[in-house]
């Protein structure tokens, strides 16, 4: 939760305390701080998904997040092996 808030911050050239401040002023009665920046977070990034944003991240499939999670010769037997199950 920290290190994306640390994220926005940068993103936003704000300071962590900042956000906090914003998001403790916006919050809803009753609602604690903790889970107002939770929501902020969700929200924030869920603002931030496009297609366009995906494509450049690599998103878009298994094969994709495969291929950037093993070395490059892996992929094709993880999926070989997987197909055979």
């Amino acid at each position: 939760m920290w290190t994306a808030m640390k994220e926005i911050a940068d993103r936003e050239h704000c300071t962590i305390h900042e956000l906090c401040s914003l998001i403790a002023m916006r919050r809803k009665p009753g609602l604690s701080l903790t889970a107002s920046i939770r929501i902020f977070l969700m929200l924030y990034f869920k603002a931030a998904c496009t297609e366009e944003g995906h494509t450049k991240a690599g998103h878009g499939g298994l094969d994709r997040m495969i291929g950037r999670l093993m070395p490059a010769q892996q992929p094709q037997a993880y999926m070989e092996a997987n197909q055979a199950a």
